[in-house]
């Protein structure tokens, strides 16, 4: 797997969060005085836990199935 980044949203914060969402993305949000290497540094050191997390995500059932409609 590769270690692809969505997003990278820059807030007002103090420390550099990582999230998976339920497509099995990476968002990245980090504050504005931190530099893409070490965003990139950060992201590399939690590998492991991205893979895992996104290995999760693609093995569960969907969120929301399709409905089938049978007769009776």
């Amino acid at each position: 797997m590769d270690m692809d980044i969505e997003k990278i949203v820059r807030t007002k914060r103090k420390t550099i969060t990582l999230q998976i969402t339920d497509n099995a993305t990476l968002i990245v949000r980090a504050p504005f005085d931190v530099s893409d290497e070490k965003i990139m540094g950060v992201v590399f050191k939690h590998k492991k836990w991205i893979e895992q997390k996104r290995r999760d995500i693609e093995a569960r059932d969907p969120k929301f199935s399709p409905k089938e409609f049978v007769d009776g």
